[in-house]
């Protein structure tokens, strides 16, 4: 399964949180993490040493975090099932 979201870029740009989610310079992508492993994934992230840069609380309750690779590409951790809702 698979979703592709759509977002104006004009609108997100400006947006602090989350980070942003328009495909002009730097950008972001997604790894989906079995929802009871969820917060496991992000002691680990936050154990090595990787800096959770936001957590967002989405309208159907569920949450993910952002975090940056070594070269500044932002990664997101989502919840199994975040968009189904």
């Amino acid at each position: 399964n698979s979703v592709l979201l759509c977002f104006n870029p004009e609108d997100s740009q400006l947006k602090k949180s989350p980070p942003a989610h328009y495909a002009t310079g730097k950008i972001h992508f997604a790894f989906e993490v079995d929802i009871t492993e969820y917060e496991k994934t992000k002691s680990e992230i936050i154990d090595k040493g990787i800096v959770i840069t936001d957590e967002v609380t989405w309208r159907n309750g569920q949450q993910s975090f952002y975090f940056e690779d070594p070269l500044g590409n932002v990664l997101e951790v989502v919840p199994e099932g975040i968009w189904n809702a």
